[in-house]
């Protein structure tokens, strides 16, 4: 593999690459498989970066990695939501339109790279229903 470009350009075509791959994917083991891509322990392309953040100098590695971190929750909080939309609906297809509409506004990343506050909802949300 060519050495590996840790900016937030990276980043943002990983983010851009997942979006478009998460609206086409029509099945479960679709999803699952993509999110096994982006974010399996041994090769998914997240933890690739991740791997990086050893060579780095500790300011850039404190940078790089919260923008690593940030696309990690993202990928991780849109396979969930899909995977309940799609429990809710039973139509994955229809799910996959409502996660591709929730790709149009990111909501991932709140002030500092922590998590945002309708993220935070929607996690409260989903444990409230399954009380």
């Amino acid at each position: 593999m060519s050495e590996q470009v840790t900016d937030r350009s990276t980043v943002d075509a990983l983010r851009a690459d997942f979006q478009v791959r998460l609206a086409a994917a029509g099945t479960d083991a679709a999803v699952k498989a993509l999110a096994d891509e982006f974010l399996s322990r041994k090769s998914g392309s997240v933890t690739v970066l991740m791997k990086t953040l050893g060579s780095l100098a500790p300011d850039a590695r404190r940078e790089f990695g919260a923008l690593v971190n940030a696309l990690k929750q993202h990928i991780e909080t849109a396979v969930e939501e899909l995977t309940f939309l799609h429990g809710q609906t039973g139509d994955l297809a229809a799910s996959g339109r409502r996660a591709s509409a929730h790709a149009r506004i990111d909501l991932s990343i709140g002030s500092r790279g922590g998590e945002h506050q309708a993220h935070n909802g929607f996690r409260n949300l989903r444990s409230k229903r399954h009380l």
